[in-house]
């Protein structure tokens, strides 16, 4: 092998390393030190329009509302009793919400929802809530709500 090939042999051997080094750094860190949600101090408004009744015999159940953020909402996730049940649709239409929030930014494409199975035999009741991620990268919450039959 020419002396130029063992050369460039070596560079291309130390950056793999130092990919390698740089990767598992990064990874020991994240692990040490995980990343922290910053909560937005400003809280969005919106509801749950859903409720207990809408419930189907096989636990099925759309679970549906809006919200509103002066940042605007990126992605949202329903959790019910703590555990995450399903990410949210987003950009329904509303047009009653436009109404009631003409000078809002996003209010007539501010609906959410999303179908969602609960363990059958139903339970007495059932805590909801909403988590928001906005497009300034902070999070918020909706909620919770107490849905009882």
């Amino acid at each position: 092998m020419s002396r130029g090939k063992k050369s460039w042999c070596v560079v291309f051997l130390i950056l793999a390393l130092w990919t390698l080094g740089l990767q598992a750094w990064v990874a020991a860190r994240d692990a040490w030190f995980p990343v922290v949600e910053m909560i937005d101090p400003l809280l969005p408004i919106g509801a749950l329009d859903s409720k207990y009744s809408e419930i189907n015999s096989k636990g099925i159940v759309t679970i549906h509302g809006w919200a509103l953020h002066p940042a605007g909402v990126a992605e949202a996730r329903v959790y019910i009793d703590g555990k995450f049940a399903s990410r949210l649709e987003l950009r329904s239409r509303r047009p009653d919400v436009l109404s009631a929030y003409p000078n809002f930014p996003g209010a007539l494409h501010s609906g959410f929802r999303a179908k969602v199975l609960l363990a059958v035999p139903l339970r007495e009741q059932y805590e909801i809530r909403i988590d928001i991620k906005l497009h300034n990268g902070r999070a918020s919450v909706l909620g919770p709500w107490n849905w009882t039959r």
